[in-house]
Formats: C-alpha cells, structure tokens, sequence
C-alpha cells in the first residue's frame, strides 16, 4: 500500500510529456495517508494535480474522498483540493464536506446513522448544494457527486 502516496518518477515523466493527450484522471488513496504526515504528503499530490491543469485546461479531474482517518484531516485535504472536476462522495464524506465548507444547513437533521427514507432523500437534495458551495468557493470547476 502507497501510504505516502509517491508516485513513479517515469509515471510522472510520462503524464508530463502526454499531458496534452490525456483526457482525464481519478485519483484516489488520500484517505489512506498516515495521521503524522499527512500535512507533508498532500501538498506535492496537489500540486501536481494543479501542474496537470495548468498544462492541460481539457483534462477532466475526479478525485474520489474515501472514509478518511478523521475529519480533521478530511478537511484539510478539501482546503487544499481546488482544482478537481468532481468529487466522488458518500454521505458521510458530504457532511464533513458541507461542514468544511461552513454550511451548516446542508448537513442533514438526523443523525449520521439514520440514512433510511426521507432522511436520505433529504441528504440526497441538501447534496445538490455542494455545486453552489463548490462554485462560489472560486473553483473553476463543477464537482459531481458520486454515491
């Protein structure tokens, strides 16, 4: 497991020299960075996430959250993500999202547990929101929203 999240140096030789030929990317696996160092492991990723759409405005960006450590460094990492195209989320991911993004009332009234009926429904439209967070924050992008 890559924990530190470090690439190959011909993967990034490669992506640099065909960047103009790619036409997206996932990218996955930042939740699975260690508590003590992820401060140092997201930057270099998200730089170069950045350098790819700086070479290649076209390329299409998704990057998926996956259940992180903690919220702490959840939040962190959506501080630092502003390049993304869409964002795979589940409920849990979308509600330390919208608290990130300080909009309480896109955070559903039940509890985290209580996903059944019409509390997921209400989950689902409340999720509609984070494009408006997403595009007012200064992205120029649009995240989807992945379940």
């Amino acid at each position: 497991m890559n924990t530190r999240m470090e690439s190959n140096q011909d993967f990034d030789a490669y992506c640099q020299d065909h960047i103009q030929e790619i036409e997206g990317a996932i990218l996955s696996g930042f939740h699975l960075a260690p508590r003590d160092r992820y401060r140092e492991i997201f930057p270099p990723r998200i730089e170069q996430i950045r350098s790819w759409k700086e070479a290649n405005p076209n390329i299409y960006i998704h990057v998926e959250m996956g259940s992180f450590q903690s919220q702490k460094i959840a939040r962190h990492f959506l501080r630092l993500l502003e390049k993304a195209d869409s964002l795979g989320l589940n409920e849990d991911e979308l509600e330390t999202a919208a608290g990130e993004c300080s909009y309480p009332d896109l955070l559903p009234s039940s509890t985290p547990a209580d996903t059944s009926g019409s509390q997921w429904q209400e989950r689902m439209q409340k999720a509609a929101g984070l494009r408006d967070i997403w595009e007012s924050s200064g992205s120029q992008s649009t995240p989807g929203t992945t379940f």
